[in-house]
């Protein structure tokens, strides 16, 4: 999908459950005018950014592995480049999920995220039915 933000920022969505290659890549990839950053779930340890440099030599990606200094991290693993795995996650989901019923609070994201996912998923889809631009239609729960 091509999207256009209220900013002016414009960019792509992707998605598909039967391609070949990929295993896992749910993935970003956000480009600036001083830099970017990406994140693929199959190197899910690793961060990468990058800066524009006024030297070009030095311009490119620079790798930032998960280290205790990261959210719950230090929880699994005592060091930096020791990841965390898939299960590690689920047990984050089910604290965090469990903590938001204890401390009586919606956790984040919640259910206007999921709303406002859902909500751009429809817009998507009257964009393939319709063939041009639409715009996303946005409700409020609070």
């Amino acid at each position: 999908a091509l999207v256009r933000f209220e900013n002016g920022v414009q960019g792509t969505l992707e998605a598909c459950r039967v391609i070949n290659g990929p295993k896992c890549e749910m993935a970003f990839e956000i480009n600036g005018t001083q830099g970017s950053v990406r994140w693929n779930f199959e190197r899910m340890n690793q961060l990468e950014v990058q800066f524009r440099k006024a030297n070009e030599a030095e311009d490119g990606y620079t790798t930032i592995l998960a280290a205790p200094a990261h959210p719950f991290h230090d929880r699994f693993n005592p060091g930096p480049g020791l990841g965390i795995g898939y299960e590690d996650l689920k047990v984050i989901e089910a604290y965090q999920f469990l903590k938001s019923i204890v401390d009586g609070k919606q956790g984040q994201p919640g259910f206007a995220e999921a709303l406002a996912v859902a909500q751009a998923q429809t817009a998507i889809q009257r964009s393939w039915e319709t063939e041009r631009w639409e715009t996303v239609r946005s409700t409020r729960l609070d």
